[in-house]
């Protein structure tokens, strides 16, 4: 048996019971204890030996020894707490390629980015640097993460191509997105383009910038698409309208032209205006008809198409009832032919032919003409019947009844009736006897004595004029103060209406109407009647209000108690009314003012008087409890009262009882002088975010520059400290205006940086063309490019190409903005201008021809160049517009191509025609053929005629047309010629015979037994005898 220090081996508590006597006073201690007698534990850094955290993880290493670990395979460091990845420790900043941790061994955790069994491996954009046909897009070396270094002709984070100076993402590449930029300065075309850069297309087989392209009329935008000039379409803007109609259709130009270019006509002969909408007939436009004497419609060029009953070249004749409007015999001579067949008569004519005379608004055909008893043979003359007389006015043939006519006011008894015919008078209602004098009321005769009940006139049939104070339909009624004598209340009830107005009142009434009674002597309705205290309802009889009493409602009580005893009302107060006391002073309370009033409160009131803390014994007289004070008993509060500014720390609460403090909201403490804000006391250091002062609970009193709640906010030049855009945007905002600015940004707010080395704030490193967005990031205005946006280009063509505004007919000075030359206009300098109108404009060379230069027409055919303006102007049947000689001697203006415009009253196609009062200046009939036609309605009178037309003439001083021209004997046929009637001779016609003897010789008519009074007729003379 083998002893270690006096102990068996077999001893369980041998060698310290942590170890084997393995030979005499030796042990072998057990894994994490060691001394002789294994009395000590091992411990690594403070870890037991035995721990399975010893040497960081027993599965790291072994604690061998006091702080000394032996470290397995892969793990290193005293406690065997580092790594080794690839035989570098992972404290080492070089493991894991310094893109990673090595978290075990030979494992490397990468840091975002990078990949690899060290890391080794940048990735760009998803794409491992070793895949070289992907990284980078394949033209590029991926050489950190998301950073590639690219080939020669490729740019941007992933190496993209460039074509032509654009990079494959720029709307302007390969001629702005006509292709695909796929390789460097390679483009791959869109369907339809073509060329270097895809910027050449074509439109329907001709080249996009062919002068011929989309049949001129408009700009091809994309392969067979056609962007048409204004008034054109169709898929090559081949088709137009002209006042919106398709050119080639009958209807264009009104039908009465070609439609050449949008709203452009050219009008056929004897048409005009701009979609040949207008003509003349006889010198006036289509639109007015006064050409056709607005009597009809002119329907094409001098050609006039009459309303019904007109006729003539310019539809200006009519008949009325077959004769011409202008003879003398239209209308019955007696009014104005003024439309066919239609006839404005004279005043006092009426009748389609104006054959009626009117008498009195009543025309001679009426029956009732004349009143119906006579015959109007003129106007406004009747000729009556025999006992019917004419009245003034109007003379209508009126009867006459008893010597008065119908109309006299004194006819049948002035007017008891109606004169109806001779002598017959027709009697109104209630009116009887010859002359209707005779009527009666209530069934006796007016003029009787008894009539109307004696007390009235009877003035017509049943109606009676009464007396004053009388009524009735015969005046048998009389009434007093207006009211009927049988009715009720007259005399106001209380009396008998013995005659008009004169009442007999009953006893105890009196008045003129017995309105009036007395009680006590006072009359009913004064105010002091039955003592103010009831109501006088008949002669000496009160009825007393609620609680009075007495014959005179003089007395009332107040509980029981005469209102004038010394004792009522507590002797505190009057008895004003019945059970009403009116108490002393205010000093006294209660229905009989038993109680004393204290500050307001009855002294039976215990929990309001006094404030409940005391007792009222007088008026205004508070006994108070212990602790409280004061006319009212007010409570005391740590030895202030209640109403002091400072009880309860300054008024932060109320003293509500004595020693007794009501906190406000958020203050708490016996005096309530505590509070907080935002959960720290209001005199803690940190209170207020550090940043301002806790005045009151939650209510922070920031310092200068701080704001919010809690005083946790604050601005950088009025920025908010976190928002996006707090310094500029460009940096962080550390406290009140004080930034710290990113990479780039510079100045008190981060507020500038440079592009191309000048401030952005002037935009000069843009070439002005742009703005600066950032550190060298030029945001170009749009149209232009470049990192300084210093290019631009006008239509396809950058700025200083020697093709651009059409062939430099001017100067590209912005994007798409042509400066054009002296005589060129136009987007692109594209339309040359001809004195003062571009190419494309309608009025261009009058609208008669083409500008092809500055200042150059060449004009249509049927026009030519004016020698003052050098616009084309309109020929006229060989004359150009500017000739005396045209259109007739300046007849007519020429407006268009042999198209006269006539001056008022000249037509034809040369205004070569005009008219004297409707018939052609060289018609042999006019002038009334005794003139010549000079002017349109001009006569130019033969010797001895006159008027507009010629159309008078006088024989021997009187006009041809009198009654008693030529002695009213013959017919004045010339100036100064008669034509006599059978049996008349004579210059004038004045003589005739009697029987082979001049008409005044003695021996005419046998002597003078009568006179010769027209040829062979002789007129007796009668002698009374």
């Amino acid at each position: 048996m083998t002893v270690c220090y006096g102990k068996n081996s077999s001893d369980p508590s041998v060698c310290t019971f942590q170890g084997s006597c393995v030979r005499p006073s030796n042990c072998s201690c057990n894994f994490g204890y060691n001394g002789l007698r294994c009395e000590y534990p091992i411990y690594c850094y403070g870890v037991f030996a035995q721990s399975s955290i010893a040497c960081t993880s027993t599965s790291r290493g072994s604690c061998v020894s006091n702080n000394t670990c032996s470290c397995y395979s892969g793990y290193a460091g005293r406690d065997c707490s580092l790594n080794i990845c690839n035989g570098i420790l992972s404290n080492n900043t070089l493991v894991c390629s310094s893109n990673g941790n090595c978290t075990a061994p030979n494992t490397c955790n990468c840091v975002s980015g990078y990949t690899g069994n060290i890391c080794q491996y940048p990735i760009c954009y998803n794409i491992v640097s070793t895949n070289t046909s992907f990284v980078c897009n394949g033209h590029g070396n991926c050489t950190l993460p998301n950073k590639c270094v690219c080939e020669s002709g490729y740019v941007g984070p992933t190496c993209i191509p460039t074509c032509y100076g654009y990079n494959a993402t720029d709307s302007r590449v390969c001629s702005s997105g006509n292709g695909t930029c796929t390789l460097f300065n390679q483009c791959t075309c869109k369907n339809g383009f073509y060329g270097s850069q895809c910027e050449a297309y074509n439109c329907y087989g001709k080249l996009f910038n062919s002068s011929s392209v989309c049949s001129t009329n408009g700009t091809c935008t994309a392969p067979n698409t056609c962007s048409c000039n204004n008034g054109y379409y169709g898929q090559q803007c081949d088709a137009y309208r002209c006042n919106n109609v398709v050119f080639n259709s009958t209807l264009t130009c009104t039908g009465n032209g070609t439609c050449i270019a949008p709203n452009t006509c050219v009008c056929k002969s004897g048409y005009f205006n701009s979609y040949c909408q207008n003509w003349q007939c006889n010198g006036y436009n289509n639109t007015n008809n006064i050409g056709c004497s607005t009597n009809g419609t002119c329907i094409s060029p001098n050609t006039c198409n009459c309303n019904n009953g007109y006729y003539g070249q310019r539809c200006e004749a009519y008949n009325c009832y077959n004769i011409l409007f202008n003879n003398s015999q239209v209308c019955t001579t007696n009014g104005t032919c003024i439309a066919p067949n239609t006839c404005n008569c004279n005043s006092g004519y009426t009748g389609p032919q104006c054959q009626f005379p009117v008498c009195f608004s009543i025309s001679a055909n009426s029956s009732t003409v004349c009143g119906g008893r006579g015959t109007c043979y003129l106007p406004n003359s009747c000729q009556c019947q025999a006992g019917y007389v004419g009245t003034t006015p109007p003379n209508l043939c009126v009867p006459t009844c008893y010597g008065y006519n119908s109309t006299d006011v004194r006819v049948c008894s002035n007017r008891n009736g109606t004169c109806t015919a001779r002598d017959t008078c027709t009697c109104n209602s209630g009116f009887y006897g010859l002359q209707c004098e005779a009527y009666s009321c209530g069934g006796i005769l007016f003029n009787n004595t008894n009539v109307c009940s004696t007390n009235g006139t009877c003035t017509s049939p049943n109606n009676c004029e009464c007396n004053t104070g009388f009524t009735g339909s015969t005046c048998q009624l009389w009434a007093c103060n207006g009211i009927n004598m049988n009715v009720a209340n007259v005399c106001s009830g209380n009396g008998t209406c013995i005659s008009p107005s004169t009442c007999q009142c009953n006893q105890g009434y009196y008045g003129n109407n017995c309105q009036n009674y007395n009680c006590g002597g006072v009359l009913y309705s004064n105010s002091t009647v039955c003592s103010k205290n009831g109501t006088c309802v008949s002669p000496n009889v009160c009825n007393c209000n609620n609680g009075y009493y007495g014959p005179q409602c003089q007395f009332y009580n107040c509980y029981g108690v005469l209102y004038s005893n010394s004792s009522v009302c507590s002797t505190n107060g009057t008895c004003i009314s019945p059970d009403t006391c009116s108490c002393n002073n205010g000093a006294y309370g209660g229905k009989q003012c038993e109680y004393n009033i204290c500050y307001g409160f009855l002294s039976n009131d215990t929990t309001k008087v006094c404030n409940g803390q005391g007792i009222c014994y007088g008026p205004n007289m508070c006994l108070c409890n212990p602790g409280y004070v004061g006319n009212t008993c007010l409570p005391m509060c740590f030895g202030l009262p209640s109403t002091s500014p400072s009880v309860c720390s300054n008024r932060n609460g109320t003293c509500t009882a004595f020693d007794t403090c009501t906190c406000k909201s958020g203050f708490y403490g016996s005096q309530c002088e505590a509070y907080n804000c935002y959960g720290q006391l209001y005199n803690s250091s940190s209170v207020c975010s550090t940043n301002g002062t806790c005045t009151a609970p939650n209510t922070c009193s920031c310092n200068s520059g701080y704001y919010g709640q809690q005083c946790d906010a604050y601005r950088c030049n009025n920025v908010v400290f976190n928002s996006t855009l707090t310094c500029t945007g460009n940096g962080t905002c550390i406290a009140p205006n004080t930034c710290v600015c990113k990479s780039g940004y510079f100045n008190s707010y981060c507020q500038n940086w440079q592009c191309n080395g000048y401030n952005n704030t002037n935009n000069i490193g843009c070439s002005t063309n742009g703005t600066c967005i950032s550190p060298n990031t030029c945001n170009c205005n749009n149209g232009y490019y470049g990192n300084a946006c210093q290019f631009y280009d006008c239509f396809g063509f950058l700025y200083n190409n020697s093709t651009v505004c059409n062939n430099k007919n001017g100067s590209c000075v912005s994007p798409n903005v042509c400066s054009c030359s002296n005589g060129y206009t136009g987007p692109q300098c594209q339309f040359p201008i001809c004195f003062g109108y571009s190419s494309n404009d309608s009025r261009v060379c009058a609208g008669r021809g083409n500008c092809v230069l500055p200042n150059t027409c060449e004009c249509n055919a049927g026009y030519v160049g004016s020698t003052s303006s050098s616009i084309c102007i309109p020929t006229c049947y060989g004359y150009n517009a500017s000739d005396p000689l045209v259109c007739s001697n300046k007849n007519g203006t020429c407006a268009l191509y042999n198209s006269c415009n006539c001056t008022n009253g000249f037509y034809g196609l040369q205004c070569e025609a005009y008219n004297c009062y409707g018939q052609l200046y060289n018609s042999s009939s006019v002038c009334s053929t005794n003139g010549s036609c000079v002017a349109p309605n001009t006569c130019n009178c033969n010797s001895g005629y006159y008027g507009s037309s010629c159309q008078n003439y006088n024989c021997y001083g009187r006009v041809f047309s009198s009654s008693l021209v030529c002695s009213g004997n013959g017919t004045c046929t010339a100036p100064n010629t008669c034509s006599c009637n059978s049996g008349y001779y004579g210059q004038q016609c004045e003589s005739y015979k009697c029987y082979g003897i001049v008409y005044n010789t003695s021996s005419v008519c046998s002597n003078r037994n009568g006179t010769c009074v027209a040829p062979d007729m002789c007129s007796l003379m009668f002698v009374q005898i």
